[in-house]
């Protein structure tokens, strides 16, 4: 199970959908983006294909950017400390909804998230 601070959200943002995953507190250290990604990984290639790629780990590092190759669709992901979540992004409302579902049975949002999906 994946634990977030809150349900996973589906907005649309621009042109492009996005899935945020609230992770951590705004600058907690103490809980990698890394790790969360790893787990997002694990459960998504039950089901697909999958390749992530992200630049080199920095000390310190915020505000990275990559992408997550599920099935035939990539996605971008960025995470952010001073924010605290995660986020996977794509064209397609259709796509955005089946990665959602396949991560939604597997995520453990605190006792007082609200559904948003």
């Amino acid at each position: 199970m994946i634990g977030l601070l809150s349900a996973p959200s589906l907005k649309l943002e621009g042109a492009a959908w996005a899935l945020v995953l609230c992770y951590c507190d705004p600058f907690d250290r103490t809980r990698s983006f890394r790790d969360l990604l790893a787990e997002v990984c694990n459960i998504l290639k039950e089901e697909r294909l999958l390749r992530l790629s992200l630049p080199t780990e920095t000390e310190g590092e915020d505000f990275v950017e990559g992408t997550l190759s599920w099935g035939d669709v990539a996605y971008d992901s960025y995470f952010e400390y001073s924010l605290g979540y995660l986020q996977l992004s794509g064209a397609s409302e259709q796509a955005m909804r089946k990665l959602a579902a396949a991560l939604e049975a597997r995520t453990l949002p605190s006792a007082h998230a609200s559904r948003k999906l």
